[in-house]
């Protein structure tokens, strides 16, 4: 895991907790210096989701098979697209996570 800036360095964003969460480092590389992401239905721009701020569940859930998250709000369909959340790595190793136990969070 690596410890990413919500808000980048390069946007003020402070080396502080409150500006700070874990994220994998696909998930890290793919949000870089972002702060948003495009709208895959809409083309328009919107913030990506804020885990220090915003309830996950209210943005995002996880389909019947535990394998792709599915977006509730435009929130979470700018950040699956940003971060990638559903691309392939993902999909072929959140079942092999299931089977150890990892998955899906909080279980």
């Amino acid at each position: 895991m690596h410890i990413d800036h919500i808000v980048p360095l390069s946007a003020g964003g402070l080396t502080a907790e409150a500006n700070l969460c874990l994220a994998c480092a696909l998930c890290n590389r793919s949000k870089h210096q972002h702060q948003e992401g495009i709208d895959p239905e809409t083309g328009s721009e919107a913030p990506l989701f804020h885990p220090r701020r915003q309830v996950w569940k209210d943005h995002f859930a996880w389909d019947v098979d535990w394998v792709m998250i599915e977006p509730r709000s435009l929130t979470g369909r700018v950040t699956i697209a940003r971060l990638k959340l559903n691309d392939t790595p993902y999909r072929l190793a959140r079942p092999f996570w299931k089977q150890g136990g990892w998955h899906p969070p909080g279980a």
